[in-house]
């Protein structure tokens, strides 16, 4: 996944939109495995863990290494992706637009 987020942002002139964006894509076109990657405790086993870090570390970059700010996002993000993958939204809830202000917002921290 690292790898995937790596490339979405190369040479985008908004990757924090960019990420946003391909983290949403990947996880409506997979919503069974998403659902299932974030079920139960956070593993813990060394190759998951490096994984885990590789993944916040693109996302940390974008927020110039604060490390909050980069957890904020996540926690926004993944939020906003499980009430979507769920039907958990209401249907006047213009999530193209939600998406898109997501980041928006986030870069003025």
């Amino acid at each position: 996944q690292a790898g995937h987020a790596a490339a979405s942002i190369a040479g985008s002139d908004a990757p924090l939109a960019a990420l946003s964006l391909s983290y949403r894509t990947w996880a409506t076109s997979n919503p069974g495995l998403y659902t299932l990657m974030s079920a139960g405790p956070l593993p813990t086993d060394d190759e998951t863990t490096r994984a885990a870090d590789r993944g916040i570390a693109v996302l940390r970059d974008l927020f110039d290494g604060n490390r909050e700010h980069a957890r904020w996002f996540y926690v926004a993000a993944h939020g906003l992706v499980l009430l979507e993958i769920n039907g958990r939204t209401p249907p006047d809830w213009e999530l193209d637009s939600m998406w898109t202000q997501l980041a928006d917002r986030a870069r003025l921290r």
